[in-house]
């Protein structure tokens, strides 16, 4: 099998996992919402804060608390807040 094909099945083989999907979902929203922002008006030195704010509120709080199933340890909300702050980069490095 050749190099490309090999890299093709793995990256295959990454993407059908939830845990893929669910980076990838975190990673585009932040990335989403900040270009939303940038779009209309608002400066990535507003909309960054407030965003990563709300993340943490929204992955350290509301998903300690409220999300139940499956139960939710500070480990996992790291990591989604993790994801955010990719997206977050994303943003800066291609909007700004």
């Amino acid at each position: 099998m050749s190099t490309w094909r090999n890299i093709a099945a793995q990256v295959g083989k990454i993407g059908e996992t939830p845990a893929f999907i669910t980076a990838m979902a975190h990673m585009w929203f932040a990335f989403s919402a900040l270009a939303v922002a940038a779009r209309y008006g608002l400066t990535l030195w507003v909309a960054v804060p407030l965003f990563v704010g709300l993340a943490a509120a929204k992955e350290f709080f509301f998903d300690l608390k409220f999300e139940i199933t499956p139960p939710q340890t500070v480990f996992t909300s790291a990591e989604d807040f993790a994801e955010y702050m990719l997206g977050v980069v994303a943003a800066i490095l291609i909007i700004h």
